[in-house]
């Protein structure tokens, strides 16, 4: 399993790399982990932004209520499912009711590319 200390790790390779910089394994370790702690004790809204940006998930409750189409995780094996509020439910395009713990906005649809 990837850490997060593993991606701090991978990004400074990756940056130094583009500049054909080699940094020591001992000073690179040592910086992911200065990171990693700054990260741990950073204030609340920048670790809640933080795991927003990791898992996108978000709770059902912040959902739009206006008839727009979510993506909704459903428990027990259903979903993700296209869903929206209708009639005080949470309704897939069928009309079947649903009741989900975290949503997603739909992605855009793919454009049609005129190349």
């Amino acid at each position: 399993m990837t850490t997060a200390r593993d991606v701090i790790v991978k990004a400074i390779d990756d940056s130094f790399g583009r500049y054909s910089l080699h940094v020591a394994w001992e000073l690179r370790d040592k910086i992911a982990e200065l990171a990693w702690r700054e990260l741990l004790s950073a204030p609340e809204p920048i670790r809640l932004n933080l795991a927003a940006l990791l898992n996108p998930w978000r709770l059902i409750k912040t959902a739009p209520l206006n008839g727009t189409e979510i993506l909704g995780a459903v428990i027990l094996g259903w979903g993700p499912l296209i869903l929206s509020w209708d009639d005080n439910e949470w309704r897939d395009q069928e009309g079947i009711i649903y009741e989900p713990t975290h949503w997603l906005p739909l992605p855009a649809p793919p454009s049609e590319d005129k190349t």
